[in-house]
């Protein structure tokens, strides 16, 4: 995925979904030998053959956190690096990490984290607030360009960093080495879930303000850097880092090796010289699935929507806006990309976020030509339907919702007219606020309601370039940030969704999934929204070899 951002707007995040990166979690027969021989050296014989988890990637990067957003380096960063917060594979709730607990005042605007008892780095040195601060500060400052310092917006003294006038969060406190307290300018309750991205993957103090990760990587997560592949030749090793806080992996090493396509990955897993396997789907005309869709496939958080800007003269008419809601048929269009690796999007707020519903779309946005028809003629009873410019981001996925949605807005008697635009084009395009009817794709950075629905929809955000500006929807979007209660935050965000759902101003279409090859022997694999495996828990059957 890739945050594309106009280039005089340092906030804004409009986002065209320009490769479809990794995306279902499938498991499947194939691969080799996972270990070089039977059996492994946990809690036995040192001498005893070692397990090895053998990954291939298209985009390895990772060695520097706070610029991993792709799904291959958020893989790779979250291995070395631990954040001061985790997140459950399988509930997207935030769970201990370099923090062992953390609490928050009343009205969501002071966390204080206390970090685990024990934590160290790599080089055995203790992690220490001072280490998490400077962190955050690194994350933050412009010169490190980090896509995910937006998200550290609420926090006191974000604008002044921003500008160069100071170099550190004022928000920020260390005041003993095992607390760090955040505080912040607005309520932002999800504070902790959106700290669980690897982005924020804890250095060193010295490194995170007068170093190079890529050049000495010196991580807090389960596994250590102990070899990088020279001229790209051979995998980035990584060792199991015995003392990992709180607990170590289970696997002794893993070998991350860079692909170039999609081709290559899936003949070296055929071959049997990788374990898992990672690749982008429909990215490229020529580039097949790595795997058909199955039970086990992940949800990953992006999304595509069909949206209507309202500050276009075309959609005054509520009318107009509910027919072409109406005309389309989401379910068609999910199955005709189904082979690039997505799912139906029931909603704003995709699956994999807690507070996410199938059905939020329902009623809304379920198709009725016929009542599409009889809306287009009370907006148009001359019968003088204006042609519609439809916008996107040429690529193969967006090609096949692109042709489906002219078929089908024109079976009802609205003709459409399609304009494709380069990659590098489309988001500045967007905010300049020249779309009529478009495709908006938008990539979440943590597993937040708030983070489907403020940026795109609150009034004043820089990203609603669809033009919502409903103040039920700022109000409710206000009280769910302030919110420390998850089951009041999920209902007021649900509400928001439904006021902007009755807009007619968007229509939820795809989702994308995260997708592996992975080979027999691999176990206990879990893979979170963000595309992260757990390091921890993912082992390599001792008989694997035997078996390969």
């Amino acid at each position: 995925m890739c945050n594309l951002r106009h280039p005089s707007r340092a906030t804004t995040r409009v986002v065209a979904l320009t490769l479809v990166l990794a995306v279902g979690l499938v498991a499947c027969s194939g691969g080799g030998s996972s270990t070089d021989a039977a059996g492994d050296s946990r809690g036995g014989d040192p001498e005893a053959s070692r397990s090895v988890l053998r990954i291939g990637v298209l985009d390895e990067g990772g060695l520097d956190p706070a610029v991993s957003v792709a799904p291959d380096s958020v893989l790779v960063a979250d291995l070395v690096y631990d954040s001061l917060v985790d997140l459950d594979p399988a509930t997207s709730e935030p769970r201990p990490g370099v923090a062992a607990e953390w609490t928050a005042n009343d009205d969501a605007t002071e966390f204080t984290f206390t970090l685990t008892d024990g934590a160290t780095f790599h080089d055995g040195t203790p992690v220490t607030s001072t280490d998490v601060k400077a962190t955050l500060d690194r994350v933050a400052n412009p010169w490190t360009d980090s896509p995910l310092a937006i998200q550290l917006i609420p926090v006191a003294g974000y604008d002044a960093v921003r500008s160069g006038e100071a170099t550190e969060l004022s928000g920020l406190s260390a005041p003993d080495p095992s607390t760090l307290v955040i505080t912040l300018s607005s309520p932002f309750a999800e504070l902790p879930v959106v700290l669980a991205h690897p982005a924020f993957g804890i250095l060193p103090a010295a490194i995170a303000t007068d170093g190079d990760p890529t050049a000495d990587p010196v991580g807090s997560g389960p596994f250590s850097v102990t070899g990088s592949p020279e001229d790209d030749v051979g995998p980035l090793v990584l060792e199991r880092f015995a003392d990992h806080m709180p607990g170590a992996a289970l696997v002794d090493s893993v070998e991350v090796t860079h692909f170039e396509d999609t081709g290559a990955t899936t003949a070296a897993f055929e071959e049997g010289e990788i374990d898992l396997a990672t690749g982008p789907i429909g990215g490229e005309p020529d580039e097949a699935p790595l795997v058909e869709r199955g039970p086990g496939s992940v949800p990953y958080l992006a999304e595509t929507l069909l949206a209507l800007n309202l500050r276009g003269f075309s959609f005054d008419d509520s009318a107009f806006r509910e027919a072409i809601v109406r005309a389309v048929d989401r379910g068609a269009l999910a199955a005709a990309a189904a082979d690039a690796g997505v799912r139906s999007l029931g909603g704003l707020i995709p699956a994999g976020v807690p507070g996410a519903s199938d059905n939020a779309c329902s009623g809304v946005c379920t198709r009725d030509v016929s009542a599409a028809r009889d809306l287009l003629e009370e907006a148009f009873p001359d019968g003088d339907v204006p042609e519609l410019p439809l916008d996107y981001f040429e690529n193969p996925v967006n090609n096949a919702l692109v042709l489906r949605i002219a078929q089908q807005l024109g079976e009802v008697g609205i003709p459409v007219k399609a304009r494709p635009h380069a990659r590098g084009d489309y988001a500045t395009f967007l905010a300049e606020g020249d779309a009529e009817l478009f495709l908006l794709g938008w990539v979440g950075d943590a597993p937040t309601a708030g983070q489907f629905l403020s940026p795109l929809f609150r009034s004043t955000s820089p990203e609603n370039v669809i033009g919502v500006d409903e103040p039920e929807v700022d109000e409710l979007l206000d009280a769910a940030q302030a919110s420390t209660d998850p089951l009041e935050r999920e209902s007021l965000y649900r509400d928001a969704e439904r006021a902007v759902l009755g807009t007619f101003s968007v229509l939820p279409l795809i989702q994308f999934e995260t997708r592996f090859l992975v080979a027999d022997g691999v176990e206990n694999l879990a893979v979170d929204a963000l595309g992260a495996l757990d390091g921890v828990a993912v082992d390599v059957a001792p008989d694997a070899s035997e078996e390969g």
